[in-house]
């Protein structure tokens, strides 16, 4: 078992290895008041590996906005994550 993968909790880290973008948004929106929601299915399954502040999914929204086809938009009271024209 990798050491640093199960104490992530303890730094308030979420770890993810090729782990689907809506798990990773449903295990982000347990922690954040704001909910990151996925607005085409086909983004659903998208891989997503590496860690990641729980309380604050600017690091997350970095790595997504870095993504070619991928469009992070941000709304008063939540997170829409599109795919960009």
């Amino acid at each position: 078992m990798d050491l640093q993968r199960s104490t992530a909790w303890l730094r308030r880290e979420l770890t993810f290895e090729r782990q689907p973008l809506a798990v990773v948004a449903e295990e982000f929106n347990r922690y954040n008041a704001k909910p990151i929601v996925i607005e085409d299915s086909s983004l659903e399954r998208f891989p997503i590996s590496g860690s990641f502040s729980s309380t604050d999914s600017a690091s997350l929204l970095r790595f997504l906005e870095a993504q070619p086809h991928i469009q992070v938009i941000s709304a008063d009271d939540e997170i829409r994550i599109a795919l960009r024209e």
